[in-house]
């Protein structure tokens, strides 16, 4: 901004030169002289893209002009503002950028710790080797066989079997694999519920005991894991 100045200095002498030197009234001093709005328009386009947008903005009357010395004082007081505002940016984005670097190493060494606890514990494992084999087994399965009862097997089932609800604790969580109501369907091999699926079928059973669907629904993603468990622990690694 300084180099500014002494531009508007040195156009300020321009100014000068044509002056009448008997006009005693004259200043003689640069930073006395008005700065014209010529002056003003030629420094305006030599400053820096930064500051342009802000000065081209600044105009006055003729009669009204600034001198010089007036002129160089505003524009160290714009200097000083926009630096504060520039340097409280700069602040804010160190901040910004400490911060952003403290959160990704604090996931950074949970997702490595996660890992770490996965390759280690047994028990991951053996569920990991307890879905292999359910897959290979289900891959083994012919293409679009049904696995449902026939009608008459399902009329004995129903007959002999208590509601879900009457049955004992430890009996329950098998009571959603027990009715056969799963098949392959399709070229991919994928499971599809012929009948209904366990979830649906614990939320109608919970319902009927005076239960909300949603919690039902975690009572179903419950049993669920607990079956898993099981299987797992009953399967050999590999």
């Amino acid at each position: 901004m300084e180099r500014g100045i002494q531009y508007l200095r040195e156009l300020a002498m321009q100014e000068m030169v044509y002056y009448d030197p008997d006009n005693a009234q004259l200043p003689i001093d640069p930073d006395e002289v008005h700065c014209t709005g010529p002056m003003w328009h030629s420094f305006v386009q030599c400053t820096p893209p930064v500051y342009a947008k802000s000065l081209a903005g600044l105009a006055w009357k003729e009669a009204e002009a600034p001198t010089v010395n007036e002129v160089a004082g505003q524009l160290r007081q714009y200097e000083d503002s926009l630096s504060s505002s520039l340097r409280a940016c700069v602040s804010a984005v160190e901040r910004l950028s400490k911060i952003s670097k403290n959160l990704f190493n604090k996931l950074y060494w949970e997702v490595r710790q996660l890992k770490e606890y996965a390759s280690n514990s047994p028990l991951v494992w053996t569920s990991i080797s307890a879905v292999r084999r359910i897959l290979e087994v289900i891959t083994d399965w012919p293409e679009g066989k049904d696995f449902r009862m026939s009608p008459e097997e399902e009329v004995t089932r129903a007959e002999e079997a208590p509601p879900y609800n009457k049955l004992i604790k430890d009996e329950k969580p098998y009571a959603l694999f027990t009715d056969g109501s799963c098949r392959i369907m399709g070229k991919h091999r994928r499971w599809k519920p012929a009948v209904w699926s366990p979830t649906q079928r614990v939320a109608e059973a919970a319902e009927g005991e005076g239960e909300s669907s949603q919690f039902a629904e975690v009572k179903a993603i419950q049993l669920a894991l607990d079956i898993a468990e099981k299987v797992a622990n009953t399967l050999p690694l590999y």
